[in-house]
């Protein structure tokens, strides 16, 4: 698989694309709901971005799209409005998700005055994230479309959920015929075979384990968003002048010293990002909406066939990517062709997490099948 980083804003980098030269677009945009009062969180996307994404996708490629419950219809309006059509919407269950409620009560306690609001908050619990499923229009059937472009249809055996017993008629054994006296006949025998297919996949992914109706994927795991920081020493911050010693950079030269210390954590982690501070405890991922890799794996095997071109124009820290190389990863050692993957991101800090995120989805055994990142400033 090769794969391609570009730092910069997607509205202008897109117009260097070629029409019609993109398999599959899989991204998670802003929300519109200033999530952690994040600057880049004003909106669902920049209507211009969606317009760019219609023109680079092949007649019939998918847009799958996340959004927050309450700017679903936003970013589904304005996707639409350039031209897409809706299919569907994805409903990602989790059960995880963390209360961000103002309490009534509470507050109005500290004022001093009689209060009947005790129990009452500002909003629920959120447990679901809509994924918008838009389709580029295409002329003619969607067999000939398939045909000519190889994008518009969705791989429902391989994206099957679980495994179920699926009891089909395979045959009729002529040989081994029931022969029926009253009717003076004979009628072929017919032969069943038991086949374990899954479930046909729905419109909804859940957290829930056990339920086998949906794909089952919780949040990201703490491993899994620090993938390829495994490296990097512990922040200067964790020790003290009393146990200097005990960190893995430690030598002769840098005795009890904390300032020498830190000045050879820096030096060793030059190249970790300009937001990753070597000397906090922010070494690692802190992009703050971490998607997990088997949900977007999902996603790209049910929208894109082997050998598919994929863009994210909303790269963040790069799990779409990671999901692109792992199932690239697997396609080659079947011999089938991997996939293509284009990122984009605005912030470089998050451009380099996700190179190092990528980076650490190789394997000795298939290192020599990949590019090198190629990051434009």
């Amino acid at each position: 698989m090769s794969y391609r980083i570009i730092n910069g804003d997607s509205a202008k980098e897109l117009k260097k694309f070629k029409d019609n030269s993109i398999d599959a677009v899989i991204t998670d945009p802003p929300y519109g709901i200033e999530f952690l009062a994040k600057e880049w969180d004003q909106n669902t996307g920049a209507v211009e971005i969606w317009s760019e994404c219609l023109r680079v996708l092949k007649p019939g490629g998918f847009l799958l799209a996340f959004s927050a419950a309450r700017t679903y219809h936003i970013l589904a309006t304005n996707i639409q409005s350039v031209g897409f059509e809706i299919r569907d919407q994805i409903m990602w269950l989790y059960a995880s998700g963390f209360p961000k409620a103002q309490d009534i009560g509470k507050a109005i306690d500290k004022r001093g005055v009689d209060n009947k609001w005790h129990g009452w908050k500002t909003a629920l619990k959120p447990s679901h994230e809509p994924i918008c499923m838009a389709r580029k229009p295409f002329k003619g059937s969607t067999i000939d479309n398939v045909l000519k472009h190889n994008v518009g249809a969705l791989n429902i055996d391989e994206s099957r959920i679980g495994t179920e017993q699926v009891v089909s008629v395979v045959k009729t054994n002529e040989d081994n015929s029931i022969h029926h006296r009253h009717r003076g006949q004979s009628t072929p025998q017919k032969i069943y075979e038991t086949e374990h297919q899954g479930r046909f996949p729905s419109n909804v992914i859940g957290e829930v384990e056990g339920y086998q109706k949906f794909f089952y994927c919780p949040k990201v795991s703490r491993k899994e968003r620090h993938r390829g920081f495994e490296q990097i020493p512990d922040p200067i911050s964790n020790y003290s002048q009393g146990d200097v010693k005990n960190h893995p950079l430690w030598d002769k030269s840098i005795g009890t010293n904390l300032q020498r210390l830190k000045h050879k954590i820096m030096e060793h982690n030059k190249d970790v990002g300009p937001k990753l501070d070597p000397l906090s405890h922010n070494v690692g991922n802190n992009h703050p909406t971490v998607k997990p890799v088997a949900l977007m794996k999902y996603l790209i095997k049910l929208v894109a066939p082997q050998g598919a071109h994929i863009l994210d124009p909303f790269m963040g820290s790069g799990s779409t990517g990671m999901a692109a190389k792992e199932l690239g990863i697997t396609c080659m050692a079947a011999k089938e062709m991997g996939y293509k993957f284009t990122g984009i991101e605005m912030d470089k800090s998050y451009c380099e997490i996700a190179k190092r995120r990528i980076d650490a989805s190789k394997t000795d055994q298939f290192e020599k099948l990949f590019d090198d990142t190629i990051v434009n400033e």
